[in-house]
């Protein structure tokens, strides 16, 4: 038995596991199967790299233990018509990914990939993904001298830089955005699902970013936000956007991973936006983003936490996670660009790739959004009926079609 020390991070999403399962999820299909064997020896091989994905979670020591060593029950063959995300899943008994194939029509096949968030997060989980796919193509030689830092000195660092700078913004917002309740009995089911704008689309949307002055981000946030707002009705747009902190580390020794969560949040809160348009959400959310990155507000989410994190128990700590990173109702991420390149299994060619969060029960809702070979992705994990499956659908089109209506404005 090995154990491997956790990291404060870690804490941060073992709260409200009762009402959302922390996983980043990754579901690629193929147009051929890829080789059963291969992709357990490229899991072993990962592991060597990262042993905690062979562990379970000890919530009380804040650790790994890794009792065996089994990539055989990592990787399961399952049948065309079942529901991986419905199969038993418990990082606090078992390890920390689980992969699974299942072969569909005409020989297509699909993998589904789910690594515990408690472990890493989705920057993290990319560079894990980008290894297991190094590891089938070339076998042992592709983990040769690499390294995994997960050290919590790389973020005690910019708190310690920058963290009287934050701005104090409240986790906790007086009317926080939320969907309603839909009259519907339906069955609950497990949903993945998303839309994919073309790569024309996607470019366009690009152009209105740079001719408005203005990122990616800033309109992915004020789209959702303002339909999430006109559906709640309250006055003020509040929204937690995720950021990766190692954009704000030294570089990386060569051969060195990051998977780890080393992922903060700032706290947007626009006041009184209910009834502007889109193109001016967009500015606001732009000009305050703008400030919060100048004064590194996201440490906020994290500072405390790293305070405490020597003296007080995993219980005190949990209550604090939960005072400035709690689970909201109404959540947004952003896992970036997938670089096509490295996802290449040996050649074989992907014809669908989606990368999501977890799985909330309706009405709370999620949109991930990623990229993919010059296409961009919006998604979500839902638990609910087929009419509230729909409904997320419906926000996703509404949500490209506000996007792409930007340049007439």
């Amino acid at each position: 038995m090995k154990i491997y020390p956790g990291e404060p991070l870690n804490i941060l999403h073992t709260i409200g596991l009762k009402t959302m399962y922390p996983i980043v999820r990754c579901q690629i299909d193929f147009a051929q199967p890829l080789n059963n064997r291969r992709l357990k020896q490229a899991v072993q091989l990962v592991g060597e790299v990262v042993p905690q994905i062979f562990g379970r979670y000890d919530l009380e020591q804040n650790a790994f233990i890794v009792e065996q060593v089994n990539p055989d029950n990592m990787v399961q063959t399952i049948d065309m018509d079942m529901q991986p995300d419905a199969l038993p899943l418990d990082f606090l008994q078992g390890p920390q990914l689980m992969l699974y194939l299942q072969t569909r029509r005409e020989n297509c096949q699909r993998l589904t990939i789910i690594i515990s968030h408690i472990l890493s997060d989705g920057a993290g989980f990319k560079e894990l993904l980008y290894l297991l796919v190094d590891c089938y193509n070339r076998g042992a030689s592709a983990v040769v001298g690499q390294h995994n830092d997960q050290r919590i000195v790389l973020v005690q660092t910019l708190v310690d830089q920058f963290g009287k700078m934050a701005q104090q913004v409240s986790d906790h917002p007086r009317e926080p955005l939320f969907l309603p309740q839909l009259a519907d009995h339906g069955t609950p089911a497990y949903y993945v699902d998303g839309i994919q704008l073309s790569a024309a689309e996607t470019a366009q949307l690009k152009a209105i970013a740079k001719t408005q002055q203005v990122t990616l981000n800033d309109i992915f946030l004020a789209a959702f936000g303002q339909i999430i707002q006109q559906y709640s009705g309250v006055q003020d747009l509040t929204l937690a956007c995720p950021t990766d902190m190692r954009q704000f580390f030294p570089a990386a020794e060569p051969r060195t991973l990051r998977v780890a969560n080393f992922t903060a949040r700032y706290n947007l809160i626009l006041r009184d936006t209910l009834n502007l348009p889109l193109v001016q959400i967009v500015q606001n959310i732009h000009k305050q983003m703008q400030i919060f990155k100048l004064n590194k507000q996201f440490l906020q989410s994290v500072a405390d936490l790293l305070k405490r994190a020597q003296i007080d128990s995993v219980a005190t700590l949990q209550q604090v996670a939960e005072a400035n990173y709690h689970v909201r109702p109404i959540a947004y991420t952003n896992f970036g660009i997938l670089d096509a390149d490295r996802l290449q299994f040996d050649g074989t060619a992907i014809t669908h790739f989606i990368l999501t969060g977890s799985f909330r029960r309706a009405p709370m809702f999620q949109v991930a959004i990623s990229m993919f070979a010059d296409r961009l992705t919006l998604a979500f994990n839902m638990i609910g009926s087929d009419l509230e499956y729909r409904f997320g659908m419906m926000i996703l089109r509404q949500m490209k079609q506000n996007m792409l209506a930007l340049m007439e404005q």
